[in-house]
């Protein structure tokens, strides 16, 4: 379990609601989700696990600038809606929510959106247990 992190093991939504309460009767209502299928999983972006695939390492840092700018190429020709060229946070919100890699995170304040990302690939027969990650 990483430092950072509360895990929470639950088996049903019900016992995800009745977690909830209680720490919200001790005074811990703020949280924030991250709802992914493995909690072994280490918190690691979409351009972490990328660059980890690319074999020549001196090179790396030059693929985060080369993705930013055909992103921005490409969009133009999809959207009349463009961020301005050097607004990176919300060139990358744009990468991240058509898939491309970025060094953005996904949280949410829903433990609803949470629970939906850490079983959207729960198969009917093979049951694995799943959990999220709460941080707070």
């Amino acid at each position: 379990m990483n430092k950072h992190f509360t895990e929470i093991e639950v088996s049903s939504l019900e016992d995800i609601k009745e977690k909830l309460a209680k720490n919200k009767a001790d005074n811990k209502s703020w949280f924030v989700f991250r709802g992914q299928t493995d909690s072994a999983w280490e918190p690691k972006t979409s351009l972490d696990r990328f660059l980890k695939c690319i074999i020549d390492k001196e090179n790396q840092f030059k693929v985060e600038p080369y993705l930013l700018e055909e992103f921005q190429r490409r969009y133009l020709n999809y959207s009349h809606k463009i961020p301005e060229k050097y607004n990176r946070i919300e060139w990358w919100s744009l990468m991240q929510h058509y898939g491309a890699p970025t060094r953005l995170l996904d949280w949410t304040y829903s433990i609803y959106v949470a629970v939906f990302f850490c079983t959207r690939r729960f198969r009917k027969n093979k049951r694995e247990e799943r959990s999220s990650r709460v941080g707070d």
